[in-house]
């Protein structure tokens, strides 16, 4: 064929359309609570159930359990109060009164003490009374129910390392795409032919899916006993530095407590530093004041000049650049240091939400100088 002439044009059109959504929650559990498998069990139950859904499910579910149990716990401990107080209404009725109303004073001084007044000089010694007068059985009772009732959410996993962060996803990407192919011509042969022509090609394709994904990832937090030094409000840093937390002869990364604050330390070997976390409280037991309560030679719920450890305890912090600081206690203006504490969950993350620490509890110490109330915490760092 010998073309002699031709017109000939062409014309295409093109559409191409993507969406996509997802949706994430995510939740950081105590490995041992069992929290993947029930979410998956949740999801099971009811195929209309994303793992988003089974997830929020399953945290509604714990609330709910927790509320409950800590209903329980505080009818119970009332129950038992009540009862002990009926036991001996007649013959400790003024004893109990006087116990009471002490504590009442003291709470309402401690709290007073937190917001910056001072406490006042008996409120130790009026702590040190009401453990002297709880040798019998009846204030033995009385203040254990009392000491449960005010403190009902100190639950949680006393010494569980292993975490998991969890991550449901649910969504769906949709893409969709068209194209067309036209041309019309006409074209003159050598032979005197004449052919016209008008040619139209399509193709499309269409993709749609779901995404349904639970996602773990395992860590582990181990916890230290954090005290603040010139503020109330516990912090730890951005930064990671290496050390032995869990004294198991391998450094892992972690971050350190916060400007103004430290980690209270145990000095073992006099060496003027803190070698590993087996220098530290709570980094084995999972409880750093249950960790110091062991030193509590004269019981009367504090760590003070009364006890033999005293002296050496250190704060363990870092100047300026990075370099180790000991610090005792009466340097650091620590006058006594109480053993119980208050649940206080809270997360500490970075500017990329990750999780450095999550503080657990909360407690208070007397500062040496003017008697004021400073704070002291149970961090658990993440590894």
């Amino acid at each position: 064929m010998k073309v002699e002439s031709s017109v000939i044009s062409f014309a295409t059109t093109h559409e191409e359309n993507t969406y996509s959504y997802k949706e994430t929650v995510s939740m950081d559990v105590a490995a041992s609570k069992g929290a993947v498998i029930a979410i998956l069990d949740l999801s099971k139950e009811s195929k209309a159930m994303t793992m988003k859904e089974a997830m929020l499910s399953y945290q509604k579910q714990e609330k709910e359990n927790e509320k409950k149990q800590r209903e329980e716990n505080e009818a119970r401990n009332l129950n038992s109060l009540a009862k002990i107080l009926k036991a001996n209404k007649n013959s400790n009725q003024y004893q109990i009164n006087d116990e009471l109303d002490m504590k009442i004073k003291m709470i309402k001084e401690i709290l007073a003490a937190l917001k910056g007044k001072k406490v006042s000089g008996n409120v130790l010694r009026n702590l040190e009374n009401v453990k002297k007068k709880s040798s019998s059985n009846l204030n033995e009772s009385s203040s254990l129910a009392t000491r449960q009732v005010s403190s009902p959410s100190s639950r949680g996993v006393s010494n569980g390392t292993a975490w998991q962060k969890i991550t449901a996803s649910s969504g769906f990407v949709s893409e969709q795409e068209s194209i067309t192919f036209a041309s019309v011509g006409k074209v003159a042969t050598a032979d005197g032919r004449s052919i016209d022509f008008n040619l139209e090609v399509s193709m499309s394709r269409a993709f749609m899916a779901e995404t349904n994904m639970l996602e773990v990832k395992d860590y582990i937090k181990m916890d230290p006993l954090v005290i603040n030094l010139d503020s109330n409000i516990t912090s730890v840093s951005d930064q990671k530095f290496f050390f032995d937390l869990d004294a198991d002869g391998d450094e892992e990364s972690i971050s350190f407590a916060g400007e103004g604050s430290g980690f209270l330390a145990l000095d073992k070997n006099n060496d003027g530093v803190i070698n590993d976390g087996s220098e530290l409280f709570g980094t084995k037991s999972g409880d750093g004041f249950k960790d110091l309560d062991v030193y509590d030679e004269d019981g009367n719920g504090w760590i003070d000049e009364n006890d033999s450890i005293f002296n050496k305890l250190k704060v363990w912090t870092k100047d300026d650049e990075g370099k180790d600081l000991l610090i005792d206690l009466k340097s650091a203006d620590v006058g006594a240091i109480y053993l119980d504490s208050a649940n206080f969950q809270f997360s500490l993350k970075d500017v990329s939400n990750n999780l450095n620490a999550e503080i657990k509890k909360t407690g208070v110490y007397l500062k040496e100088s003017t008697g004021a109330v400073g704070t002291i915490s149970h961090v658990d760092l993440v590894l």
